[in-house]
């Protein structure tokens, strides 16, 4: 269960967005003018450079949590300054009580019960796309993407630098984030920005442009930050060489030790800005040597385990990509490309090492958004075929192979239609493998995923109507199309099934799947949800997407209740879920209800 800190602090960030300006009428979207400076201040965390003089001064945040537009305990001010590279944030937090201040340290990107400054940047102007930069009292850095308005993606990772002091006055913060971390498209520009403080010793949060903390909405309430003029996009060519060469310590049988060796390889990335919001990303041979490795899971389950995307290739742009059925299931998973081999050495190997990952021969990529409202996404990837060194039951050396030559496909554009929440978008996803080995028997040849979605927000925002259905067709031998109707997504061999039997001559295999939900969200105190998510017993978007269960629908109500209170109690929430899911038979599998309670003490 997410604690309600963080739930705080990624909030924060996510309202970290809408830049400071002088006090406008009650509700009015506040403005905040952006200076050219010819010299650039020092990121050591005291705005005493001459760049943070003669400024325009952001100065009037609001409570956001516990209470709604209240006045803050502690006054907060914001600077915005930028050049030719780089935009500069200064933030000054004042406190009454700097020996209060909390500064934990702990690892990048780790939540803690620290003061926190957080400020979000809607460079694309959308109102839906959010880069989020947070510093704590200690000097720890976080950062994120808010995507779709509402939808937190930790995953991101940005280069900035930043600095904090600490002083008789409270503390302050200095933030530089390079041109080349954002996406935008014109050269004069109108962002959209967000400045979150939250003081931990209260657990109050403050944001500059006012944004409730029921109200999921977050990048359309951010603010304005003005002035921002004659900006230069990110270089135009950026090459990146990489040769490496090293040695791996692997636990591997005796019979192989004597091949282990020095390793090399040599590859290079490359990023080319076409103008109009599009950038193309292309690698050869990718090293991801340097990512950080996935935390150890334990799975007791028959289910898949879903990992988060770390590799920076597939990260970027990664929310252009996005087309979430429900939770973690999704028609694109970019994981699927370069992962651990399918096939496994043959029988008559007693000993074998084969590759952890499959090696990316090459990928391409265009992502970007137009100043027309247009979205676009797409990939192409080449996945090299691999081979497992073996020792044979008499001895002999050799290489079987377990992974073919694949070739992965994606295509996703989305259109904005009017205000910022109403979208209509389609994807396409496919995968090709070469299967000229009987090692591959068991593997799909070809897997097509085509799929439409859409929003619409109706009222005064805080309604929102979204779906999304799509069609699957797998093709391959017999014996891969029965595999897959065993397989644990869906498991047609069950003796209590009598919609659906295994069909051991079947060399494809077509489904449909999709999701609708109805949302509320907003200043009134109460939000819920409302959603269906079905998955035919033939939906199979696994060879390059995400479901851990088909033949299931799935239904589920949700409502939340926030409220405020005086004395002991100073917010409180309430909410409860019912669920319910069955399969195409119908047979109902289960139902759930809960609730939750989470209340803050003054």
């Amino acid at each position: 269960m997410t604690s309600p800190l963080r739930r705080r602090v990624v909030a924060l960030g996510a309202a970290t967005a809408a830049l400071l300006t002088a006090a406008g009428a009650a509700g009015a979207t506040p403005m905040l003018e952006a200076v050219r400076v010819a010299s650039r201040p020092v990121i050591d965390g005291a705005l005493d450079d001459g760049a943070w003089t003669e400024v325009a001064v952001g100065r009037d945040f609001h409570v956001r949590y516990p209470a709604d537009d209240g006045v803050p305990t502690e006054p907060t001010e914001v600077r915005v300054v930028y050049d030719q590279d780089a935009v500069y944030v200064g933030i000054t937090a004042h406190d009454a009580h700097p020996d209060q201040i909390r500064a934990l340290l702990t690892r990048r990107d780790e939540d803690s019960t620290s003061d926190w400054l957080s400020v979000g940047i809607d460079s694309l102007g959308d109102r839906r796309t959010s880069f989020v930069f947070a510093i704590s009292a200690a000097g720890v850095q976080r950062d994120y993407k808010i995507v779709d308005d509402r939808q937190v993606d930790d995953g991101w990772d940005a280069v900035w630098e930043s600095a904090v002091r600490r002083g008789d006055d409270g503390w302050t913060a200095e933030l530089r984030i390079p041109l080349s971390q954002l996406r935008f498209a014109a050269r004069d520009q109108e962002w959209g920005m967000q400045v979150t403080r939250v003081l931990a010793r209260t657990g109050e949060e403050s944001v500059w442009s006012p944004s409730p903390h029921t109200d999921r909405r977050l990048v359309s309430r951010y603010g304005r930050l003005a002035g921002l003029r004659a900006l230069r996009a990110p270089r135009d060519l950026e090459l990146r060489p990489y040769a490496v060469l090293g040695g791996e310590l692997r636990d591997v049988d005796p019979a192989l030790r004597d091949d282990l060796g020095p390793r090399w390889s040599v590859g290079a990335d490359a990023r080319y800005g076409l103008g109009a919001g599009l950038v193309l990303t292309a690698a050869i041979n990718p090293d991801f040597g340097q990512v950080e490795a996935d935390p150890s899971e334990i799975n007791l389950t028959d289910s898949e385990l879903f990992f988060p995307e770390r590799r920076a290739l597939f990260q970027e742009a990664a929310e252009l990509f996005d087309a979430t059925l429900a939770g973690d299931e999704t028609l694109f998973y970019s994981r699927r490309i370069g992962a651990a081999p399918h096939g496994e050495p043959g029988p008559d190997a007693v000993a074998a090492e084969a590759p952890d990952a499959s090696t990316i021969l090459g990928a391409a990529k265009l992502s970007g958004r137009t100043a027309s409202g247009w979205s676009i996404g797409v990939l192409d990837a080449v996945g090299a075929p691999e081979r497992a060194r073996v020792v044979r039951e008499d001895g002999s050396r050799g290489e079987d192979p377990v992974e073919p030559l694949t070739n992965f496909g994606v295509v996703r554009v989305r259109k904005t239609l009017g205000r910022e929440d109403t979208t209509l978008g389609g994807i396409v996803t496919t995968v090709h493998r070469r299967l000229d080995d009987p090692a591959f028997e068991l593997l799909h040849r070809d897997a097509y995923v085509a799929g439409v979605d859409g929003a619409v927000g109706f009222g005064d925002g805080s309604w929102r109507l979204s779906g999304l259905v799509a069609g699957t067709r797998v093709a391959g031998s017999a014996a891969a199309i029965a595999r897959t109707q065993r397989s644990s997504v869906r498991y047609w061999q069950r003796p209590d099934a009598t919609h659906v039997a295994v069909d051991p001559a079947r060399t494809a295999l077509l489904g449909w799947g999709g999701t609708l939900a109805l949302e509320h969200s907003g200043a009134g105190g109460w939000s819920g949800e409302l959603r269906s998510q079905l998955s035919s017993p033939g939906f199979e978007p696994n060879d390059l997407g995400f479901l851990q269960l088909a033949d299931a629908a799935t239904h589920a109500l949700t409502v939340r209740w926030d409220g405020g209170g005086d004395g002991a109690i100073s917010a409180y929430t309430l909410s409860g879920t019912v669920q319910a899911i069955h399969d195409f038979e119908p047979r109902l599998h289960a139902w759930t209800a809960g609730g939750e309670a989470d209340v803050t003490f003054a």
